[in-house]
């Protein structure tokens, strides 16, 4: 645990700054999706499509004589229209070979070993519909790809499951992103809230962590009753990585055609020779993601500037 030491303490700094950028530059969006859904959900009982001032004042709060006020909720007929027409549409993913030694039938069957995924999810019904509801109601929906053991079978083999986000506002991603489908976002996190005592069924052995000092929460989340300052935030943590390369144009002995090859496939004596021959080069990245399923924090306490060793090797798993 001595040596995960310093990485898991710079993993949950990394957790914390970003949670806070995003959750600041979210702010005024998320305050937004709440009105929203309250208009979306307002009857003749909750009165939310009314402004509160003009409510009062037609009720007779301030002594007038009260008045009709009366909620007829046009706003659903319209945002359901829009969610039915979109979940009557095949959604669903296409692989097209576009070059490289790719190839036609390699795309096919990349695109069946999909289909699969999405069958076995029941993505179609659950993981897209959910994502479609949440991007009509709330302007952002989200699916989420796991991997998991093999259901059913006494197996150690993993297969990938596509699974809903059913509360869009549980993800926090890059704020720094520039293009309008996210393609360019450097990491993301899913946040869910539970018990404590919840938290102690689904994560047994962490006796050390429920007292701990270890919350990521600021005072202005408003957490005044005893039920939800003792809860529990765990985080799933996403994050995008580049590892440095080197590609070399290296000539065929036989051919002379030139071979593009990456410098960490090729022998240390290849790569000495292709340096004396001042063969032509150049530095590229390799990007991969880098999963985090298990932080959480305390969201009633403070997050410390030291943190105890013996909680750090539990407290995010890779």
């Amino acid at each position: 645990m001595s040596e995960r030491l310093p990485e898991t303490n710079d993993v949950l700094r990394e957790v914390q700054e970003r949670f806070e950028a995003a959750r600041d530059f979210e702010a005024q969006w998320r305050k937004h999706v709440l009105e929203d859904l309250r208009f979306f959900h307002a009857d003749a009982y909750n009165h939310d499509q009314w402004d509160s001032a003009v409510y009062q004042a037609r009720s007779g709060t301030f002594g007038d004589s009260p008045r009709p006020c009366l909620t007829i909720n046009k706003t659903q007929q319209h945002v359901f229209q829009i969610e039915n027409d979109a979940r009557q549409s095949q959604m669903g993913m296409k692989v097209n070979a576009t070059g490289f030694g790719s190839n036609e039938k390699a795309a096919d069957v990349i695109e069946g070993i999909i289909r699969h995924i999405e069958y076995q999810s029941n993505a179609q019904q659950n993981a897209y519909n959910c994502a479609i509801q949440g991007q009509v109601r709330q302007g952002m929906g989200w699916v989420h790809v796991v991997t998991d053991y093999v259901r059913g079978q006494d197996s150690f083999d993993q297969d990938f499951f596509i699974k809903s986000v059913p509360d869009p506002r549980s993800v926090y991603s890059d704020p720094n992103t520039q293009e309008p489908d996210h393609s360019d976002m450097q990491w993301a996190m899913i946040v869910e809230e539970m018990p404590r005592a919840e938290f102690e069924r689904l994560y047994p052995g962490h006796e050390d962590i429920k007292g701990a000092p270890l919350s990521i929460a600021a005072d202005g989340d408003e957490r005044t009753d005893i039920s939800e300052r003792d809860t529990v935030r765990v985080f799933w943590y996403y994050r995008r990585n580049e590892s440095k390369d080197t590609l070399w144009a290296v000539p065929n002995a036989q051919t002379g055609a030139v071979q593009a090859m990456r410098q960490s496939e090729m022998p240390d004596e290849m790569v000495a020779m292709c340096r004396e021959m001042r063969l032509q080069s150049r530095p590229i990245t390799r990007p991969h993601v880098e999963f985090f399923p298990d932080c959480w924090q305390q969201c009633h306490l403070v997050w410390p500037d030291g943190l105890q060793a013996h909680s750090l090797g539990a407290i995010c798993r890779r």
